[in-house]
């Protein structure tokens, strides 16, 4: 799809529209003849007198409805009332529902008039192959190129459930891993729509384990004849919405893991001890408050979030997992000028214990990184990691149609670009195995430039070119946003 739609940039033609999509939302509401001029009106009280949703086949009103700033029988002056649509219009995107959602008003009179709220839902059944790396990311795969570290299998998952943004998944997945899974999340249960639920099964199994590492690489064991890791994870969590952008949530979650005996053997501690097993419950606590414009590539707004939780419970005999843990990130986005924007974060992990065994030991280099450290892993306890970044937007958000395909899920999409400069610089602290590992305890930095490619169902392109302190640079390519 990603690969379609850089194509559909030169095959497509471009279609006019009244509102951009995304970024730069149009935060102009329709004013019909009756209504005073702009200027003169902005502080005249206006009243929403019907609210009015089309396009939604399958999404139920009231979730829609659920993500508005504002309800019918509101009174307000007009320009605050563009500032509610603008936040709902953005707090819809926000849902991965739809790709396109519009405002306009209807049968408007002497301060009084109708919303209407267009929608075009997603795609919301995804059944298909599973072709994915193992490696940590594309990057390090492209090292070796090695086709028996990718993941092929099928998977199915239905998006907005019923009507209702509830998801469905099943996986199926062979190749590098092994695995089978389900998973089904809810997000309101109840009428006033603020407590929801979810839970997953997995099971899978692997040839191969990372079982510690050195010189800031991944140390991995292998043994084609047998499965030297086997894990089994069962999830249930609950969460609690109150408003529009606070999320509160709770998770308790079961682990079993087995591992060859021969991994119990090396100097870097798997599990606990000298086990080939380990069994134990987690239970973790979780605050989001999201104020982002849109999710995938935030722009303007901020972000805030807190987990804290204890691996071990002491419920079963002989468990041997016992930490403590808390992960928090901040994240700034400021629109600068017209085309001008910039991005701050600062993510931080702190967890207790000295004895921390390896299979519970993850600093930076996996889901969080510092960019130009691609080919590295700081293994640690506890970590900081600062980004900013400076954005130019080379090409604004546009929609452009592909002809010649009739699926309207399809064949509309929009489509941004940006440059980026960037500094990224974090630390890492390792109680454990810090004399192997010679970027631990040291603060690391990198920086550099890159592309940004945006487009619908939440794709993110980024092409960027980065140098370490350790006076290394590279080409590297990423799937996601870079903060």
């Amino acid at each position: 799809m990603l690969i379609a739609s850089i194509f559909s940039l030169i095959l497509c033609q471009q279609v006019p529209v009244s509102i951009p999509v995304t970024h730069e939302l149009n935060e102009q509401i329709t004013l019909h003849r009756g209504e005073k001029p702009a200027g003169e009106e902005s502080m005249h009280p206006f009243i929403v007198r019907k609210i009015i949703i089309e396009g939604n086949k399958v999404t139920r009103r009231h979730i829609i409805a659920r993500e508005l700033t504002f309800k019918e029988g509101d009174t307000a002056a007009i320009s605050t009332l563009r500032k509610s649509f603008l936040a709902s219009k953005q707090n819809l995107l926000n849902t991965s529902l739809f790709n396109f959602v519009t405002f306009d008003t209807l049968n408007s009179g002497a301060g009084h008039a109708d919303v209407r709220i267009t929608v075009e839902e997603r795609w919301y059944t995804w059944p298909g192959p599973i072709f994915e790396l193992a490696d940590r990311n594309f990057n390090t795969w492209w090292q070796t190129r090695d086709l028996d570290r990718i993941n092929y299998g099928f998977f199915l998952y239905r998006d907005n459930f019923r009507g209702r943004k509830e998801r469905v998944t099943f996986l199926f997945k062979t190749g590098y891993t092994q695995q089978f899974g389900i998973s089904y999340t809810i997000p309101y249960l109840d009428r006033r729509q603020k407590m929801g639920m979810g839970f997953s099964i997995s099971w899978s199994r692997n040839h191969e384990v990372a079982y510690g590492s050195m010189a800031n690489k991944q140390l991995f064991y292998k043994d084609e004849d047998t499965y030297v890791r086997k894990e089994f994870s069962s999830k249930l969590s609950f969460s609690y919405r109150p408003g529009l952008y606070t999320t509160f949530s709770t998770e308790a979650r079961f682990y079993d893991g087995k591992i060859a005996d021969t991994v119990t053997s090396f100097e870097n501690i798997y599990f606990a001890g000298d086990l080939s097993k380990m069994q134990y419950f987690l239970l973790n606590v979780y605050v989001r408050h999201d104020h982002r414009d849109n999710k995938s590539y935030p722009l303007k707004g901020y972000y805030l979030d807190l987990e804290a939780g204890k691996n071990g419970l002491g419920i079963l005999d002989g468990e041997t997992a016992d930490q403590w843990y808390a992960i928090s990130s901040a994240r700034k986005y400021t629109k600068l000028s017209p085309r001008w924007h910039h991005g701050v974060a600062l993510k931080g992990k702190l967890s207790d214990g000295t004895d921390v065994p390896y299979f519970l030991t993850r600093g930076l280099g996996y889901r969080e990184y510092i960019r130009g450290y691609e080919y590295y892993v700081m293994d640690g306890q506890n970590y900081l990691l600062g980004k900013t970044g400076f954005k130019f937007c080379l090409v604004k958000p546009k929609i452009k149609k592909i002809k010649f395909l009739p699926a309207k899920k399809f064949n509309k999409f929009h489509y941004a670009l940006y440059a980026e400069a960037y500094f990224d610089a974090g630390y890492v602290e390792d109680k454990v195995s810090f004399a192997n590992n010679s970027l631990n305890n040291k603060w690391q930095y990198g920086y550099g430039a890159g592309i940004h490619y945006v487009t619908y169902y939440d794709l993110v392109l980024r092409l960027e070119y980065s140098r370490n302190m350790l006076n290394e640079d590279g080409l590297f390519l990423h799937f996601v946003a870079p903060l």
